[in-house]
């Protein structure tokens, strides 16, 4: 079973406190081998729609994309 983590930083500013934090903890991850692999889900760079404005960029669709890869 392959261990995929997903962190998720939900400030909508960039170069945050949390993005920082989330790359301190995904890099923290891989180096003590807790995880298969990773990915960052950045609020500030993935300007997701309003809820529940039409998502005519299918930007939900490659966030939702990202999270299946941590469940399956």
């Amino acid at each position: 079973m392959s261990r995929h983590i997903v962190l998720l930083s939900g400030s909508n500013r960039s170069n945050s406190q949390s993005v920082k934090v989330a790359r301190y903890l995904r890099d923290r991850l891989e180096k003590l081998e807790l995880c298969d692999s990773s990915e960052l889900i950045d609020l500030a760079s993935s300007r997701l729609p309003p809820w529940p404005e039409a998502d005519t960029d299918r930007v939900w669709n490659a966030q939702q994309s990202i999270l299946k890869k941590a469940t399956d």
